[in-house]
């Protein structure tokens, strides 16, 4: 059968005669004028998703440096300190989006023709779904969403917008416009796209700015990252592969999803929808997020460690220098700002400071010292934890309080009087207004017995005590010695 497509003349040969099995994929042939293209599609044996093929562009941007770089970037960071399962990094993440992100783009083509998905089309949601993930730096969030806004303030980075640095650094360094042509992408439109659904905003109730695809084709933009709900082959993904990982249970069948998904026009745009039933499906998607961050990507220990690394990161930044573009040096904070840089920035760097020679700057010691004391075990101290409705009052109005709480602390475990530190503790419930669990749990790990039952009391005495268990910024406060009795609080956002 001949079939001429983007001006490509390619010819299928049939499956039963000519198609065979080879040692790495399905061999086909591609003719592009006089030449002959043999195009492998190459199996990856992934234990989420089994056997994956990939399409022969997907190979090539695999086998770069600039991709091959996120072998070196564990998926869940500190989480792997705390839950030794979790050593699975964001490569083969990146490889298991793309392949659901053609999965989906698939199955919507067959089940509805009229919607004119393209070969195209799916080809390049696989390219978004598989780069998605290349601006991530050294322990995947703990980089941007701590490193990065201590040590420079202001900057509003994020690593997505590393990632369509690194895609366009990727396809000029490896020369990859050329063989793009090859597979039959438009890079006048294809690129741009892509870049769209690596990094984009909620687009509803207002005008269409993107340039990849008109409105009509809104719903590819959903299939890697969705703006609109939250549902994407991303989190389908890292949820099974988390969850894999860490040995907790996940009842959310993604599969499921892909068999029933449709697109539906609802205002006026066009969305990936489900059928009613799959309601419980998709309820438990939601749960199987929230046990991840309850469970693992919030766990305690995991944020005491990934403060430590951050405190290391601070103190070790202007003493790492890494060779970026032009031979000029960039530090730990600003190798972000040039990519032939950034793509030398791993996790490595935990190693590189652990491992400092022992007459290194006293900062580069410092730094090591706190790393030494992840390894060993020696960790800040976890006091408490509550939320709070504002999210601002972490930054502005806790820090008094926390204050004053050490010191009535201190006041406790000095003092043998009862009457003092009891009235001491009275203001510090007025001025944090904690719930009772809240504190009796904080009280508890510091081994203040007295406490605990004075937050029983005055539970009961009427004392006013405001309840802030609503809202969705967690503060923690952490504690480590740093000298005879004395302690310092850190809180982590």
């Amino acid at each position: 059968m001949w079939e001429k497509k983007s001006g490509i003349l390619q010819y299928e040969i049939n499956k039963r005669l000519a198609l065979r099995r080879t040692g790495v994929g399905l061999l086909f042939w591609v003719i592009t004028g006089l030449d002959f293209v043999v195009c492998v599609l190459q199996v990856f044996n992934d234990p989420i998703h089994g056997h994956m093929e990939l399409h022969p562009l997907l190979v090539k941007i695999i086998d770069t440096p600039q991709f091959q770089r996120l072998r070196s970037i564990r998926q869940l960071g500190g989480t792997y300190f705390v839950y030794p399962g979790a050593s699975h990094n964001r490569f083969e993440h990146s490889i298991g989006v793309a392949h659901l992100a053609g999965q989906l783009g698939q199955a919507l083509k067959t089940k509805q023709p009229g919607l004119n998905i393209t070969d195209r089309d799916i080809l390049c949601v696989q390219i978004a779904g598989l780069c998605h993930d290349l601006g991530h730096g050294p322990f995947s969030h703990l980089y941007d969403g701590m490193f990065i806004p201590k040590a420079r303030p202001g900057n509003k980075w994020k690593h997505e917008t590393a990632s369509l640095a690194m895609f366009d650094h990727l396809v000029k360094c490896n020369k990859l416009e050329d063989v793009m042509k090859q597979y039959g992408l438009n890079l006048s439109e294809d690129l741009d796209f892509i870049k769209e659904m690596i990094d984009r905003d909620n687009d509803k109730d207002q005008e269409w700015l993107h340039k990849g695809r008109p409105k009509d084709k809104s719903f590819l933009y959903e299939i890697v990252s969705n703006k609109t709900n939250g549902i994407d082959v991303d989190k389908f993904d890292y949820f099974a592969r988390d969850c894999y990982h860490l040995g907790v249970q996940i009842n959310f069948d993604y599969h499921r999803f892909l068999k029933f998904a449709r697109v539906c026009e609802v205002d006026g745009w066009k969305h990936i929808c489900v059928r009613d039933k799959e309601e419980d499906n998709m309820t438990e998607m939601f749960h199987t997020r929230l046990c991840l961050h309850r469970r693992a990507y919030q766990h305690k220990v995991t944020k005491i460690i990934e403060t430590m690394i951050t405190d290391a990161f601070l103190k070790a930044d202007k003493h790492i220098k890494i060779e970026g573009t032009g031979k000029k040096t960039f530090r730990l904070s600003t190798a972000i700002d040039d990519m032939e840089a950034y793509t030398k920035l791993t996790d490595a760097v935990f190693e590189k400071i652990l491992n400092c020679a022992f007459d290194a700057p006293q900062e580069l010691r410092d730094a090591r010292d706190i790393l030494r004391r992840i390894i060993n075990r020696d960790l800040y101290r976890f006091l408490g934890e509550t939320r709070f409705e504002d999210p601002t009052e972490v930054c502005t109005n806790v820090f008094v309080d926390v204050v004053f709480l050490h010191f009535s602390i201190i006041l406790f475990e000095n003092m043998k009087t009862s009457f003092f530190p009891t009235f001491l503790f009275f203001l510090c419930m007025t001025s944090l207004c904690c719930h009772y669990s809240e504190m009796y749990a904080a009280f508890s790990v510091v081994r203040c017995p007295g406490f605990a039952q004075c937050a029983f009391l005055s539970s009961w005495s009427g004392l006013s005590v405001r309840r802030l268990m609503t809202g969705i910024r967690r503060l923690t406060w952490t504690t480590f010695n740093s000298g005879a009795g004395q302690r310092t609080f850190q809180s982590i956002r």
